[in-house]
């Protein structure tokens, strides 16, 4: 994987201009995801996190210009060092320290326990490897916040001086090589701290124009704002290919009465309610796109107690949240609708299971993005919302239902009730995703959307009308009418279903057998191809 990497990296060329377009960055991203899984987080870890730490962050100090070069090259590997693998919330407080050496006039990196040591993607040998390490800056024994560091990892044969690597760990789910990492007396230059403005000066003063602590975390955190920018877009296309090859699977597989799988409607449903969740997945991307692209999407939420996520960026976060579980959501429909075919690593369903779960972690835990979306929303004026439409499929139907039930969720919840808030940072993440979808839509080649997203409204009522009831934004009579709703819907969507799948996924790349007309016949000539 690693070479594969540095392979595209080579072809990619400046970072800076890369990640400048940010819809060339999620393209290449979003292409990666959909034919390698394992690719997509490497170049994640290399490109939107370690050399947009340096990009964003870095100068033109001598002591970063090669190793910046060898990154944009492909002579080397960058990964991003901010988890510390023993203790919960180390984004928030990372133990591991940078103390700086005035005399030298170097940083000197120091794991003070086995709890706060590194993770990443890393081993001594295969490849050189940079590492854009978040630690806490010491100046004159004084902490001075939390700032990344380009450090030397390993040379491509063992570990550099004061880094020591474990033994490789492994994720079934995402075949990369993990490890641990320790630093003991690990001098780092000083043109190698991403300082982003902040100096000391030659007197060993320092100044950080960010202004406090609690800013700077939040500024250096802030490489997450294109990760969650770029995050749907590669969700949207794993998304729309799973159920693009479930479907041709079901379209050319039979069963023992002749039909194929696709004639009964339990296989039609299931796959219907996968695409209405393709179709919510492309419009959050396009969203994030947009978010990112103008710079406004959102005003950081005055406190985020658990996380640095909602605080550094609070709309951006949140798409990354709702799309990385709807993403989940969706391929283990598919997968599951494909039987044996489904759980085969050659099919790629795995591979795309496997990243989408783990970006529900990674990249800012949903959970703690959902608590602190929550605890902003308290604040929220009103309690009542809009009125409901009484018809199901009216457009503004669901997004007045979820923002009702969300204003009367904060109205209802107080600030120590985590599983109270948790829930009310869903009910925001629904109504925000409601109301993208409500939005006019940019791609008119879509001729069919606005039925996606009707349909996708009635499923995720449906899913949580038990909370709806509660607090009484449906009846039991308006939860007791949407199943039959949602049957009308997909008995109208069910012939358009091989040209709607065939919009969000055109297959302009190799596909996995599952997509072909004759499964057997393609798996086997995969697998005698793979031995020739």
């Amino acid at each position: 994987m690693a070479s594969a990497l540095l392979r595209c990296a080579a072809v990619l060329g400046d970072a800076g201009q890369l990640l400048a377009d940010i819809d060339r960055l999620a393209d290449v991203q979003a292409r990666a995801a959909v034919r390698r899984p394992a690719l997509y987080m490497a170049l994640v870890n290399h490109y939107t996190l370690c050399l947009n730490a340096v990009v964003s962050f870095g100068s033109d100090d001598a002591a970063l210009k090669p190793a910046r070069e060898a990154l944009e090259r492909g002579t080397a590997k960058g990964v991003f060092l901010v988890t510390e693998a023993g203790r919960a919330g180390s984004h928030l407080g990372a133990r591991t320290t940078a103390r700086f050496d005035a005399t030298a006039k170097e940083f000197v990196l120091d794991t003070p326990d086995a709890d706060a040591v590194k993770f990443s993607s890393v081993r001594p040998d295969g490849v050189p490897t940079f590492g854009a390490v978040v630690a806490r800056a010491v100046v004159e024994g004084v902490d001075r916040g939390t700032f990344t560091f380009l450090v030397d990892l390993t040379d491509g044969e063992r570990a550099a001086p004061g880094v020591e690597i474990s033994g490789p760990l492994t994720a079934s789910a995402l075949p990369l090589e993990y490890g641990l990492i320790r630093f003991r007396n690990c001098r780092v230059p000083y043109g190698r701290w991403l300082s982003d403005g902040a100096w000391i000066d030659t007197d060993g003063r320092f100044t950080d124009p960010s202004g406090s602590p609690g800013a700077r975390l939040r500024r250096t955190m802030s490489v997450g704002q294109t990760l969650w920018a770029t995050v749907p877009s590669a969700m949207s296309a794993m998304s729309a290919r799973a159920t693009a090859s479930a479907l041709r699977f079901a379209q050319h597989r039979t069963t023992p009465s002749g039909q194929p799988l696709l004639a009964h409607l339990t296989h039609q449903r299931a796959l219907l309610e996968a695409l209405s969740g393709v179709y919510a997945l492309s419009r959050a991307a396009d969203a994030a796109l947009a978010a990112w692209r103008s710079k406004t999407s959102g005003e950081p939420a005055p406190e985020a107690a658990l996380s640095p996520w909602v605080a550094v960026d609070a709309s951006l976060a949140l798409l990354k949240a709702v799309s990385t579980e709807e993403a989940a959501r969706v391929v283990e429909v598919c997968r599951r609708r494909c039987g044996l075919a489904g759980f085969l690593d050659v099919n790629l369903l795995e591979g795309y299971l496997g990243a989408a779960q783990a970006f529900t972690v990674a990249g800012g835990d949903n959970a703690l993005i959902l608590l602190d979306t929550g605890r902003a929303a308290l604040s929220t004026n009103g309690t009542q919302g809009p009125a409901v439409p009484g018809e199901l499929t009216d457009p503004s139907w669901w997004p007045s239902v979820s923002r009702t039930h969300a204003l009367r969720l904060a109205a209802d919840t107080s600030p120590d009730d985590l599983p109270r808030l948790k829930e009310l940072g869903e009910a925001t993440a629904a109504t925000f995703l409601a109301d993208t979808l409500a939005a006019p839509e940019h791609a008119p080649e879509h001729t069919h959307a606005h039925p996606l997203a009707t349909l996708f409204g009635l499923l995720q009522a449906d899913r949580s009308a038990g909370r709806l009831v509660a607090t009484g934004v449906l009846t039991p009579d308006a939860v007791r009418a949407l199943p039959k709703a949602i049957d009308r819907l997909c008995a109208e969507l069910a012939p358009r279903l091989p040209e709607l799948a065939a919009q969000f996924d055109p297959r302009p790349d190799p596909t996995p057998p599952l997509g072909a007309p004759h499964y057997a016949e393609a798996l086997w000539d995969h697998l005698a191809n793979s031995l020739a």
